[in-house]
């Protein structure tokens, strides 16, 4: 299921309900990230939900969420954000797709900017 970039913003301004993660490769983090947003690469999920809680977070320094909680990923167009929803989804997890990702949040904020 996806989300807009107003209905983000929404949470994001609530600022509780929800974690946002990233997917993106380490080096794209320099043209930003949407506020709130942890980092999680793509390439590390598969490994990284099948740690245990302390392991989790020893590696990411945030906290592995819980199955009820709601997730949003994104990425820089939506395309390894949709990967990442629909591997979660099959894992059990309450996840989101922003696919407007990075190209739509960069319109908003200035400390956001497109790439590639």
């Amino acid at each position: 299921m996806e989300i807009s970039t107003n209905e983000l913003k929404e949470f994001i301004d609530r600022k509780k309900g929800y974690i946002l993660i990233d997917v993106r490769n380490n080096h794209e983090l320099n043209y930003g990230m949407i506020p709130s947003a942890v980092h999680l690469c793509l390439q590390d999920f598969e490994g990284a939900f099948d740690l245990d809680d302390n392991d989790f977070f020893d590696r990411y320094r945030f906290r592995k969420p819980s199955k009820s909680k709601l997730i949003i990923v994104y990425c820089r167009t939506g395309s390894r954000s949709g990967v990442a929803e629909e591997y979660l989804k099959n894992k059990g997890y309450n996840v989101r797709n922003y696919r407007g990702s990075v190209k739509k949040w960069s319109l908003i904020d200035e400390n956001v900017k497109m790439y590639g």
